[in-house]
Formats: C-alpha cells, sequence, structure tokens
C-alpha cells in the first residue's frame, strides 16, 4: 500500500509506492521530508555514529543565505568518514546540497544548503554548533 515517507521540517514530499518505486510532490516552502527508508539497519546506525562524531567535530559554525557551513576538527572526523556521512545523508534527505572541503591546518568544511527553511532543519538534524 502507498504511503507517505518523511519527516517535516523543502521542497517536495516523499511517496513509497513499494519495491524502490517513489512519487515525488511539491509541498509548502519550509517543509522537509526525509526517505526514512532509504537506509539499511545497518546503514541507518553507521549514519547515526558518524552524525554524532560530525556534532562532536564542529569546531565553528557561519549562517548562510540558504544554509549553514561548518568548520570540523580533523581530529575528530577524517576525511573518509565525513564524505561516508554526506554519501548516506543524501540517500535519505536528498533536499541537501553539499560541499565538503579541506582547509590549511587540516581544517574540514561542510556546507550544508537547501531551500528556504532549511536552516532549521539542519538546526534541529545536526544542531546549531559552537558560534
Amino acid at each position: 500500500m502507498p504511503r507517505w515517507i518523511g519527516i517535516g521540517a523543502g521542497a517536495l514530499a516523499v511517496l513509497s509506492l513499494g519495491a524502490g518505486r517513489w512519487l515525488a510532490r511539491p509541498t509548502p516552502a519550509g517543509t522537509f521530508f526525509c526517505a526514512l527508508n532509504a537506509l539499511s539497519a545497518e546503514e541507518r546506525a553507521e549514519h547515526g555514529a558518524l552524525t554524532r562524531s560530525l556534532r562532536a567535530a564542529i569546531r565553528s559554525r557561519r549562517g548562510l543565505k540558504d544554509g549553514y557551513a561548518f568548520e570540523l576538527k580533523f581530529a575528530a572526523l577524517s576525511w573518509e568518514e565525513l564524505t561516508r556521512w554526506v554519501a548516506l545523508e543524501r540517500r535519505c534527505c536528498p533536499f541537501f546540497g553539499f560541499r565538503v572541503g579541506l582547509g590549511p591546518a587540516e581544517a574540514l568544511t561542510l556546507e550544508l544548503t537547501g531551500a528556504p527553511g532549511v536552516k532549521r532543519f539542519i538546526e534541529s538534524e545536526i544542531g546549531s554548533g559552537p558560534c
């Protein structure tokens, strides 16, 4: 039976049609839906652990017009861990735009962007981190 899945906080809602098929529909601005069954149980556990590491690695954040830029402590989160988190996050939250960089002194940077209202969603999922 088709069912809407996701959590509110975009530009589209997703209807699961089963068998890996999806139907997307526009939603009011400021509403975002994640594909909650896009990851296997093992991937969800890995994503959760990587999200906790990401939160702990936040050194600073800067507001962008359409999201946030985070500077991350390289000692707390490796390049490989960050890019793996992005790969998993992209599958469950396809409305995000991602930009990952490696700055001077091994500072990792992550920019999360999206449609109007995405900043609130980022704050609820990642946290605002230190200013």
